[in-house]
């Protein structure tokens, strides 16, 4: 079984779009730091995650280490692939990224992955 970390930014994207509610069905276990859930249940402004939640430095230790590093998009590429999760769910993900600004994913990425999906 694989162990997955995740950030207070990948809760967040994964919160907004909605699929958090269906990734526990993936096979994995999941870790999430101590200071991240301290962080999720405070009151922040968007700006005040703005300044927080980058995840460089983390990938860049995890990379170090020789660890796999993968993003939101790379979950739900699996909740796809092992069929966990409807569709419909998923591009709406997809849709409410794209359109929020404050989600730091690629937008031709996002896009080429509601191609597949539609």
């Amino acid at each position: 079984m694989r162990l997955v970390v995740t950030d207070a930014s990948s809760l967040i994207d994964l919160r907004k779009g909605d699929p958090l509610k269906v990734l526990f069905c993936l096979p994995f276990s999941w870790i999430v730091p101590l200071p991240v859930r301290e962080f999720e249940i405070l009151d922040f402004s968007e700006h005040d995650w703005h300044q927080l939640i980058g995840d460089k430095l983390l990938r860049r230790v995890a990379r170090c280490r020789g660890l796999e590093v993968h993003g939101v998009l790379w979950l739900i590429d699996q909740l796809v692939d092992t069929r966990r999760c409807p569709k419909q769910l998923v591009v709406s993900a997809l849709e409410t990224w794209q359109k929020d600004k404050s989600v730091f994913l690629p937008p031709d990425t996002i896009e080429r992955r509601l191609n597949r999906m539609k």
